[in-house]
């Protein structure tokens, strides 16, 4: 009789059938893959990117990892304790220690707060311009009203036969 590994019943419990380790692989591989690809971004980032270096090393720690669970998935095999471990530690996060996730999450911190003030600082920079054309608006209309006022003056003095240099009184 021959086994179904597709069977529950005939396989061992929690043995992985052949498709899903071919599942496990691919995605293996794709990570690792997605992991070079962040690393190379970072590597030419490093010049501009406080920690941007060590996080490359990081992924490409990771994405060795990766590749190495790819092929234990290929050979139906479950990874060796050292690559599982090397995973399960980046699953904690980029930094290993706890002093650097501080530094991290700080940095966070305060790169959200930037971008959180970044659109009250534009809103103010909106209504300082929209004040300043007002007040120049407002400049112009005086002037004109003064001007029009003066205008209808000289016109009331020339029709009531004053001469416009003397005061009206």
């Amino acid at each position: 009789m021959r086994l179904d590994e597709n069977d529950p019943d005939q396989r061992p419990p929690g043995a992985l059938t052949n498709a899903q380790f071919d599942d496990l692989a691919r995605v293996a591989d794709k990570l690792a893959e997605t992991l070079e690809v962040s690393a190379d971004l970072h590597e030419q980032m490093a010049s501009r990117l406080p920690g941007a270096r060590e996080h490359s090393a990081r992924e490409r720690r990771l994405a060795a990892a990766e590749r190495e669970a790819a092929v234990a998935y290929r050979r139906r095999e479950l990874p060796p304790d050292d690559v599982r471990r090397v995973i399960r530690e980046s699953a904690n996060g980029a930094a290993g220690t706890t002093e650097q996730r501080m530094i991290d999450a700080e940095r966070h911190d305060t790169e959200v707060s930037l971008r959180e003030a970044a659109p009250d600082a534009r809103q103010q920079q909106l209504e300082d311009r929209e004040t300043a054309r007002l007040t120049r608006q407002g400049d112009r209309d005086r002037r004109a009203d003064e001007r029009d006022r003066d205008a209808d003056h000289r016109e009331v003095d020339f029709e009531v036969g004053r001469p416009a240099d003397r005061p009206r009184g």
